[in-house]
């Protein structure tokens, strides 16, 4: 996978300059808190889907440095060996294709 931070650039530099201009939406900056951080975006939309906390265990935190690896550019290939019920499929098979949908909307 081919680095791509110009979407996030992007983002951030479009937030800096409504910020300047007070043209500010809180969605935007929302949006951009949440796509800058796999961890971030799992734990808002297990809220929103389950109306109680993301519990973040040392497993998960691996996962996430791991994909976001992935995302970044950094890894081309990852397998990921773990029981069942341990949050492989929402971690690695939901929430990173939307992030990465979100980021870069042409892969």
């Amino acid at each position: 996978m081919v680095t791509n931070k110009s979407s996030i650039e992007k983002m951030q530099s479009d937030v800096h300059a409504k910020l300047a201009g007070r043209q500010i939406d809180t969605k935007e900056l929302l949006k951009l808190d949440m796509l800058s951080s796999l961890e971030k975006y799992t734990k808002a939309m297990f809220k929103a889907q389950y109306k109680r906390s993301f519990v973040v265990s040392h497993h998960h935190k691996l996962i996430f440095n791991a994909l976001q690896d992935v995302v970044d550019g950094k890894c081309n290939h990852l397998i990921i060996n773990m029981p069942p019920r341990y949050g492989k499929t929402r971690d690695c098979s939901q929430d990173v294709y939307i992030v990465v949908l979100c980021i870069k909307p042409n892969v």
